[in-house]
């Protein structure tokens, strides 16, 4: 049996395979490694924090140091979105795969009903998440879902939240809450609520509800899939998308001046 508490390094097997970018920070493993890491936080039983960083996530950092920090000390930061593997190409600094995204989230899902590990939702409409407490074990099926809570309560209401969360007993706490808010809440909360693999999935749980879909294959490979998003949702997102993707390319510009400069060639 796993032991909680705040005991040991909070780092559980940190790897050296890392990639840096934008002057951040990128865990390198393909999605099977990614979750063969949550596998090792869950059996080593002391509350972790896993997010995902993508380009969204990159430019609130220039506005949000405290974000920055949260990432910077997350335990596992996996990247999101095809736009950072293209850039790591051109940089020389390759990605091995995407492990940021629902591709991860439905590994950790398959092999949470394969090998017993229980799961509670936090996050979206009470609509949304009835919804994907309800299709999730149709499509993991022996999948435990030990307790869920809407992402709509004030900074007043976490400690509800949170005895409501650490009563469930579950492995796995996927929350799912517009950044900065689900990065916020880990990590104010992460040893009380003594869940070993928590993880920021963003709006993932209206894709496990089926409420949104996942761009094709080719608006992917073409770093379109904010597109397909905006499509989606246009009211709600198409501001977002337009100033962020303007920040994330000067960014990119600055990245590449830089490395322009330090080319000996």
């Amino acid at each position: 049996m796993r032991q909680r508490g705040r005991t040991g390094d909070r780092r559980v097997n940190a790897s050296s395979n890392q990639v840096q970018m934008l002057g951040v920070r990128f865990d390198n493993l393909t999605i099977a490694e990614a979750a063969d890491r949550i596998e090792e936080f869950i059996r080593a039983g002391v509350p972790r924090k896993i997010l995902a960083r993508n380009a969204g996530i990159r430019v609130m950092e220039e506005h949000h140091p405290s974000l920055r920090r949260i990432y910077e000390t997350s335990d596992l930061v996996t990247v999101d979105g095809m736009a950072f593997l293209r850039l790591g190409r051109l940089l020389r600094r390759p990605f091995r795969e995407m492990t940021g995204g629902p591709f991860l989230w439905y590994e950790v899902l398959l092999r949470a009903a394969r090998k017993g590990y229980s799961v509670f939702l936090l996050g979206a409409r009470t609509e949304v998440l009835q919804r994907a407490v309800q299709r999730l074990p149709l499509l993991f099926p022996g999948l435990k879902i030990v307790g869920y809570h809407n992402g709509y309560f004030t900074i007043e209401q976490d400690m509800q939240v949170v005895e409501d969360i650490r009563r469930s007993h579950s492995d796995i706490l996927m929350v799912g809450m517009s950044s900065p808010l689900q990065e916020e809440f880990i990590e104010r909360n992460l040893y009380q609520l003594g869940v070993p693999a928590c993880i920021g999935v963003g709006g993932a749980i209206d894709l496990f509800a089926g409420f949104v879909r996942l761009a094709p294959v080719w608006m992917r490979r073409a770093c379109l899939e904010w597109l397909y998003r905006v499509w989606q949702e246009p009211q709600r997102l198409w501001k977002r998308y337009l100033v962020s993707n303007a920040r994330f390319l000067l960014l990119v510009a600055r990245e590449l001046t830089i490395k322009r400069a330090g080319d000996p060639y």
